[in-house]
């Protein structure tokens, strides 16, 4: 079973602002799902994230060290 997160949770694993992570969502950068008042982000969405050009150009523009492949 996978685990889930929540917005907030997901923008302190991913070093972002708890807003950046809802405009990941709705820009479909983020793949989540809406449960009640609340995204719900499971750890596959997580780590495809982590691997995504855009958070990886994130991590260059702010000096930071690119996520290492998981195996």
């Amino acid at each position: 079973m996978a685990k889930i997160y929540s917005a907030r949770m997901v923008g302190e694993m991913l070093g972002l602002p708890h807003q950046e992570v809802i405009r990941r969502i709705r820009r479909n950068d983020i793949r989540a799902r809406k449960l009640d008042w609340n995204w719900v982000i499971t750890d596959d969405a997580v780590e495809e994230a982590k691997q995504s050009d855009w958070y990886q150009r994130r991590l260059a523009r702010h000096g930071e060290q690119p996520a290492a492949a998981s195996s």
